[in-house]
């Protein structure tokens, strides 16, 4: 599998397949869970099609959304003006912001960190992370939970939306800690396209100590946005981090 196989995910059969009904109560929590204050700067990074990040900016919050893919920045940009939404999109990687010492809060959901083959990698998207908050910022982190999926693993899955058939095809190495999959998307005419996707999962105590690495000291814990703990029936892990007072 390529080692930048989200180079090839990120386009418009991904967005038709990524079908949420709860990110108004995802940015409910998001809100409640950092209280955050009006006029705020946020970073939501690996944003996508700023799911998120625009109703985040309708509340009146400064938001700047850095993702990867030109792609997704597009379709962001298209329906933030559809709502008279501004906000700024920059098309960066996360292992090298352009920014400085600059954000309140920085986010990052939905599984959008352990992409890279490379532990150092990924390491460097925290180490970037954390550079990019002012001290006392603070961090929030949403991914799965890897001791829920190492204990309600499947192999395959399948949902069907509006005509549109979504086949995941998955396996965990274990060595590496990892789900290596296929995304197999056939549409309503028969026609299908096949995607690899490969994401390094954690432990609340190896993120733990990531964070600690990169001076992001984590506060709390939750198995979801409704605060529910962790434990091993959470599919989510949710991590706020702080960073300290110089």
């Amino acid at each position: 599998m390529s080692d930048e196989w989200f180079r090839l995910l990120f386009h418009e059969d991904y967005i038709k397949v990524d079908w949420h009904d709860d990110t108004a109560a995802e940015v409910d929590a998001i809100v409640d869970l950092l209280e955050l204050e009006k006029g705020c700067s946020i970073l939501d990074c690996c944003c996508g099609y700023g799911r998120h990040a625009i109703p985040l900016a309708e509340r009146g919050y400064r938001v700047i959304g850095i993702d990867l893919s030109p792609t997704m920045l597009q379709k962001a940009a298209r329906d933030a003006h559809a709502k008279g939404v501004c906000f700024d999109l920059v098309q960066a990687d996360a292992r090298d912001l352009p920014f400085a010492e600059e954000f309140d809060v920085v986010l990052n959901l939905f599984t959008a960190f352990g992409y890279f083959q490379r532990e150092g990698d990924n390491l460097r998207v925290l180490r970037e992370t954390a550079r990019v908050l002012k001290p006392g910022g603070r961090f929030l982190l949403d991914t799965v939970h890897h001791d829920f999926l190492v204990r309600h693993f499947s192999p395959q899955s399948w949902q069907v939306h509006e005509g549109i058939l979504l086949l995941e095809e998955r396996r965990f190495d274990p060595i590496e800690s990892r789900i290596e999959g296929i995304w197999t998307i056939v549409n309503p005419d028969g026609s299908r396209r096949s995607y690899p996707h490969s994401i390094r999962t954690y432990t609340f105590a190896e993120l733990r100590l990531l964070l600690a690495i990169v001076g992001l000291d984590a506060i709390q814990v939750y198995g979801g946005y409704d605060e529910r703990a962790l434990d091993w029936d959470a599919s989510r892990m949710l991590i706020i981090s702080c960073k300290g007072d110089r």
